[in-house]
């Protein structure tokens, strides 16, 4: 994995996205070429974490697509994913109204956060947040 997500070039984490987006779930697989294309465009951002880095989709738009999240393998059972998500709501939530997809896998993981299912896919959800205009879910607070 990454010795620094932090400092990492967005190629190397376009590199590690790409290879774990099957646990993301959606029904096409994600390249590290449509994450540069997406980042080169200003359709999206990366935002990095201690252990992990995000790609929030929707730069130019009212709302925000959590499109990747991931923590690295090493780092995974701590509450990584969970602080990690704190963040993006508390960065984008007063801003931005926030979307998810996700497998069905971390569905439970994401309605513990909050969102809802907004539509399904054969694997997949679509999640919305109740975050919008400064309105986080209790959790946050």
């Amino acid at each position: 994995m990454i010795a620094d997500y932090m400092q990492a070039p967005p190629s190397e984490l376009a590199d590690v996205l790409a290879a774990h987006s099957y646990e993301f779930g959606g029904s096409e697989p994600v390249t590290a070429q449509d994450i540069l294309d997406r980042l080169g465009r200003g359709d999206a951002e990366l935002v990095r974490f201690e252990c992990g880095v995000a790609l929030m989709q929707g730069a130019s738009r009212p709302s925000r697509h959590l499109w990747l999240l991931f923590v690295d393998p090493s780092a995974r059972g701590c509450g990584h994913g969970r602080a990690y998500m704190r963040e993006i709501i508390i960065r984008y939530a007063d801003t931005h109204y926030m979307t998810l997809n996700c497998s069905t896998k971390l569905r439970p993981f994401y309605g513990r956060l909050g969102f809802r299912v907004q539509s399904r896919g054969a694997d997949f959800r679509t999640m919305q947040g109740p975050y919008r205009r400064g309105e986080p879910s209790s959790w946050l607070r």
